[in-house]
């Protein structure tokens, strides 16, 4: 057995247990906006739920985080060159704080109709639900911004496709949780 396959081994089984890790994380994100989902559903039924009309930009929002999946991707397909791959970090985190801005632009939307955190049922889902995920996206950007850097520098390479896999798993989730969270505000 030759050392360069026992160091890969040891790699692979260090990441191993972080990747654990992360699925035991979006389990938890699984169940908080299942829990959030079935409170939506309940609630909806009252008499004073006034539904919110979602600003337009959310959808644009929407295609600029998809456009973010995919140049995460694009960074961490085999044979991609540290060059190209830093490029497409660097487009993913540039299309994650794009999205960020139109969140904010979002809320001041909202606000400048009148619609607020306490305004109705209906409203303060809106915002507890963005909200949560708003926070759920800043840690995974943290995780992005150290993917970035990694690339860049060049360190750990062996490490490095284990760390870009998790990072693209929790990316992709979360983009697939806010078109969840979008549909069902727009749908339920």
């Amino acid at each position: 057995m030759s050392v360069a396959i026992v160091f890969d081994r040891e790699v692979a089984e260090r990441w191993h247990l972080r990747e654990v890790g992360v699925w035991m994380f979006l389990g938890t994100v699984v169940m908080l906006f299942a829990a959030f989902t079935s409170a939506y559903v309940v609630r909806k039924s009252g008499a004073d739920w006034v539904p919110v009309h979602l600003p337009p930009l959310l959808w644009l929002n929407s295609v600029v985080l998809l456009a973010s999946s995919l140049t995460l991707e694009l960074g961490r397909r085999p044979g991609a060159t540290a060059r190209a791959a830093s490029t497409a970090i660097a487009a993913t985190c540039g299309l994650a704080l794009l999205f960020f801005a139109g969140q904010v632009q979002a809320w001041s939307t909202l606000a400048r109709t009148g619609v607020y955190l306490p305004t109705n049922p209906a409203s303060s889902f809106f915002y507890i639900l963005t909200g949560v995920h708003g926070a759920h996206l800043i840690v995974a950007f943290g995780f992005l911004a150290y993917l970035f850097v990694r690339t860049v520098r060049r360190t750990d390479v062996a490490g490095w496709p284990y760390l870009a896999g998790l990072v693209s798993t929790v990316w992709h989730f979360l983009t697939a949780v806010w078109i969840y969270l979008l549909l069902m505000l727009r749908l339920a």
